[in-house]
């Protein structure tokens, strides 16, 4: 007789239970548990799941209704095509390195780029040409938005004369997870010059077209000359998960540097042959929302977190909500974070990290964000959040400014206590990690092999990390969120690394598939 219950429905009572503690989602799909969508619609939706026959479409082979769509959406992005996609960003990233013209079998991008970008490189043969980092955010006070070490776009150009001929694409993530754009156009026009196919992961940044600040819609990537940019509607606009939009600039298309019978192969090569047109037709739904309303909507987010920052507690910090920052560059200001300010001790003993602590204790509250660091809360606000949200929101910040206040000390006198485990005990503990990653990040593994050698070569061995030095890895290693590979598939191993990923724990920062303890890993290794 079998063990398991067939009346059970585990994992859909799990989303309703989740559904039902989550107060006030800050956190993707931006359809905000479907109240994006008119009642009526709310109510149609499940039953116009349907197939390709005569009457509906096909996002494989699109027929009049999907193609009108697409122009629609193309001509609100500003592109010269648009393809609808069911599989993610991840599904475009990959399919617009594939498309991309030329015989180079190099792949140029920052470190910091997201791990669809690596099972690309892997798909298509091709070996990472890595971006050298900036050094520090040249403001002091802007340091603590920049957890990660931006791409330092000055030395572009001499990597593109270096390697001329070899490289067949160059990939940017603008903006990344944190709300941090580049400057896309300077890179625009050297890879122009180039003939240098530029490729914007800009799945963050979907509503930057309509919003209420001239300056994040000139961080359009099309606007700003890339010649591919993927956007991930379902994280900002109410769109189904994972819908996502990939498009093809104008110039692109005249020049031939991206060729859409080779894009629309590559899209049919990695997707499936039974794509979701519910989910297509939320992204045509998105579309005329964000034109219609986009900036009213982006206005009134702007607003809400204006009110929230003025009855922040002064235990916490929010991010600017100007695009400009002090250090002059630009970034998202609907792009929330949310940090417990530096020195505080927080009243969790056993929370590994001030992040940690706050992210819990905001979830503990019905306030449910998209993700946490060591330091900081990562908020999406979304262009339909209510103002119960924004309320629930303000009153969870109220409660842990009081509880932080009574943590504290009651004098500055006496001793500095003694640095343990954590935050509770040590308030330079989240410092350290956080320097610790960036270190890690700015690391240059030997590349051994290509990332295909994850496919054309079995693990010789799967070895406990400490006898790893000097080993080739054989997949990669990445925290999720925000799936930034630390390591990717054919590098060598250093003991500055492997020393590190251990130290990390200590701060609650994982590999994803990993256990907590790092003494259980087992990491594949080739050779």
């Amino acid at each position: 007789m079998s063990q398991f219950n067939q009346d059970a429905v585990p994992l859909l009572a799990c989303l309703q239970q989740a559904k039902a503690q989550d107060l006030a989602p800050f956190h993707m799909p931006g359809h905000r548990h479907a109240e994006a969508y008119p009642e009526t619609l709310q109510q149609q939706l499940l039953s116009l799941d349907t197939t390709e026959y005569e009457d509906t479409d096909n996002l494989n082979d699109p027929g009049q209704a999907l193609s009108h769509a697409q122009e629609l959406a193309a001509d609100l992005w500003g592109a010269g095509a648009c393809f609808f996609l069911s599989g993610g960003s991840s599904q475009g990233i990959k399919a617009a390195i594939l498309a991309c013209q030329g015989r180079g079998d190099r792949l140029a991008l920052p470190r910091m780029s997201h791990v669809s970008a690596c099972y690309a490189a892997i798909l298509a043969g091709l070996t990472p040409l890595w971006m050298p980092p900036e050094t520090e955010a040249s403001n002091p006070q802007d340091a603590w938005l920049y957890p990660l070490p931006q791409p330092d776009l000055l030395q572009a150009e001499a990597i593109l004369q270096k390697h001329a001929g070899r490289i067949r694409a160059l990939l940017l993530t603008s903006p990344d997870y944190y709300g941090n754009c580049l400057d896309v156009s300077r890179l625009a026009s050297l890879c122009h010059q180039a003939g240098v196919p530029l490729i914007v992961d800009q799945a963050h940044g979907a509503y930057f077209c309509c919003s209420a600040q001239a300056l994040v819609r000139a961080q359009n990537a099309l606007d700003q000359g890339a010649d591919a940019v993927i956007y991930s509607a379902h994280k900002t606009l109410a769109a189904l998960t994972p819908a996502a939009l990939l498009m093809v600039s104008r110039r692109a298309i005249s020049a031939g540097t991206i060729s859409l019978t080779r894009l629309r192969f590559a899209l049919s090569l990695i997707g499936t042959t039974s794509p979701s047109l519910l989910t297509a037709a939320t992204l045509d739904f998105a579309r005329r929302d964000l034109a219609l309303t986009g900036p009213a909507r982006s206005a009134a987010v702007l607003q809400q977190a204006r009110t929230l920052q003025q009855a922040l507690p002064q235990q916490l910090c929010l991010s600017p909500l100007e695009p400009r920052t002090a250090c002059g560059k630009v970034r998202d200001p609907q792009r929330l974070l949310l940090s417990v300010r530096p020195g505080l001790l927080i009243p969790a003993a056993a929370a590994p990290s001030s992040g940690y602590w706050l992210y819990h204790f905001l979830s503990a509250q019905g306030v449910k964000t998209e993700m946490h660091d060591i330091r900081r809360v990562v908020l999406l606000p979304s262009l339909y959040q209510s103002p119960a949200d924004w309320q629930c929101l303000s009153a969870a910040l109220a409660k842990a400014g009081r509880i932080l206040a009574a943590a504290q000390p009651e004098t500055a006198a006496g001793p500095v206590p003694v640095p343990k485990a954590g935050p509770a005990s040590d308030p330079d503990s989240d410092k350290r990690g956080e320097q610790l990653l960036r270190q890690l990040y700015t690391l240059r593994p030997q590349t051994v092999y290509p990332p295909s050698c994850t496919l054309s070569r079995q693990p010789q061995a799967w070895l406990p990390l400490a006898d790893c030095t000097d080993r080739i890895i054989a997949q990669a290693l990445l925290p999720y969120p925000p799936g930034i590979p630390l390591v990717w598939p054919g590098e060598r191993l250093q003991l500055a690394l492997i020393r590190g990923l251990r130290q990390l724990t200590a701060w609650g920062v994982v590999p994803e598939g990993l256990p907590a303890d790092p003494d259980k890993w087992r990491i594949p290794v080739l050779d």
